[in-house]
């Protein structure tokens, strides 16, 4: 039971960031929590010579260090999984293109000539390809740190650009 007390937290914060939030913040604010609560709490009971204690909030802090370094490795392989995925769309619609002289208007007539199904650009919530047609330009995006931080890849310029 104890293992569950210490351990649940941090894998809860660490679903919920990878996941759901994909922002960093959660991951951030643990931090925050480490050098603002824990670190301190470890340092007071060192000075009273509570060895038990301070034990109990160097494992703490350490188990809270660590669901950050996951939250923020997870976010990093949420963003490279959606910049490999995307060249493999992009990689999608110009064959599509030289096959019938323009892009498509949506994503789903590339299904199943050219690709199998749409990937999820991430995986998470927000983890989904967008893809836009206006005044003759056509753009692939997907959030890479949502729900403002937005990755567009203009067809026409061939080019990355982004929106936050």
């Amino acid at each position: 039971m104890r293992f569950l007390r210490l351990y649940w937290i941090p894998i809860s914060l660490f679903a919920f960031e990878v996941f759901a939030a994909g922002q960093g913040v959660i991951a951030e604010i643990v931090i925050l929590v480490i050098f603002l609560w824990f670190i301190p709490k470890f340092l007071f009971s060192l000075f009273v010579k509570n060895k038990e204690k301070a034990r109990k909030y160097a494992l703490k802090a350490a188990v809270y260090a660590l669901a950050s370094i996951a939250m923020i490795s997870g976010l990093y392989f949420n963003n490279q999984l959606a910049k490999r995925r995307s060249g493999i769309v992009i990689s999608a619609l110009e064959d599509y293109k030289n096959k019938n002289g323009s892009y498509p208007d949506k994503l789903n007539q590339l299904v199943p000539e050219f690709l199998p199904r749409i990937p999820l650009a991430k995986i998470n919530l927000m983890g989904r390809f967008y893809y836009f047609v206006y005044n003759g330009q056509h753009e692939l995006m997907y959030m890479a740190i949502p729900p403002f931080g937005r990755a567009f890849y203009n067809l026409e310029t061939k080019s990355w650009s982004w929106l936050d």
